[in-house]
């Protein structure tokens, strides 16, 4: 029926997506159905990105550090607040020395200084894991490129900074009107990882919570449920044995055509630390 549905790990382009197609519905002969946006990067950024109170909690940081990582981005937003454009770069520059992981050879960041981590993904693990970086190695072999149509000849680049450097202002780009465009338009499912220490959860949480569109009021005064997916209970002990009760997989809240969820146990990296679980969650949304 030519319909599509986009789905990006990196939220804010999912939503740029749906809010193209939406918008300008003849420019491609396809019916739009819906987004979905995975720890990806959609509240203003110096509040999302805003982790001190997340990693003071799980033991990242000491109270000493909480306040310096707390007053870094105080003096970012006070920055930003005075809405004079040539601040912005330094805006910029001081937010990407503050938050993610420097290479080996690069200057480390206020978030590796004070909490001794290489990785910002996730309280679970100091370094990305091994298995994560043998992961770029599959992906490159000519064999998988050509399962997923990426051209055999082409190289992955985990990171093309030279990209990265010429999009770096865009995030201080407010998309809230995109963002309330789209959740008035199509379905949407955006999800987080409880376990988020890059954008926690948290902050993901409050900013849908401020977003107007239709069914806005509904959405704030809407319960949470548990989500789960492979039902309640088990039986290891056959049919006559006793039903042994399973754990959820994480939280869920709907109104409308949106659903926001929280999957427990995951961090920023939503693939790798629980593939199952984000593969059951958007072909429920799909189906």
């Amino acid at each position: 029926n030519n319909t599509l549905f986009s789905f990006v790990f990196t939220a804010r382009f999912s939503v740029a997506l749906a809010y193209d197609m939406l918008s300008c519905p003849g420019v491609v002969n396809l019916t739009y159905q819906g987004t979905i946006g995975g720890v990806g990067f959609l509240a203003p950024v110096l509040d999302l990105a805003d982790s001190s109170d997340f990693l003071l909690q799980t033991s990242m940081l000491t109270t000493e550090g909480h306040q310096k990582f707390k007053a870094q981005f105080d003096a970012m937003r006070m920055l930003f607040a005075q809405h004079n454009s040539t601040l912005y770069p330094l805006v910029i520059g001081m937010l990407f020395q503050t938050i993610f992981a420097a290479g080996p050879n690069e200057t480390k960041t206020l978030f590796q200084n004070l909490t001794l981590y290489n990785s910002h993904a996730s309280p679970l693990y100091t370094e990305r894991p091994a298995s994560m970086l043998l992961s770029f190695g599959l992906a490159d072999r000519p064999e998988f490129k050509a399962i997923i149509h990426a051209g055999v000849n082409n190289s992955l680049q985990y990171a093309n900074k030279s990209l990265f450097m010429s999009l770096a202002l865009d995030w201080l780009r407010d998309i809230t009107p995109s963002v309330e465009y789209v959740l008035n338009n199509t379905r949407v499912l955006f999800y987080n990882g409880q376990l988020d220490a890059l954008f926690p959860s948290v902050n993901s949480q409050a900013y849908y919570d401020k977003l107007n569109w239709t069914h806005a009021e509904d959405y704030r005064n809407a319960s949470r449920s548990l989500w789960e997916p492979y039902g309640q209970y088990i039986m290891p002990f056959g049919d006559k044995g006793p039903l042994v009760p399973i754990s959820a997989a994480g939280y869920t809240k709907s109104a409308g055509n949106f659903t926001s969820a929280v999957v427990l146990g995951m961090g920023h990296y939503a693939g790798f630390d629980k593939p199952d679980e984000i593969y059951h969650l958007m072909m429920e949304f799909l189906d």
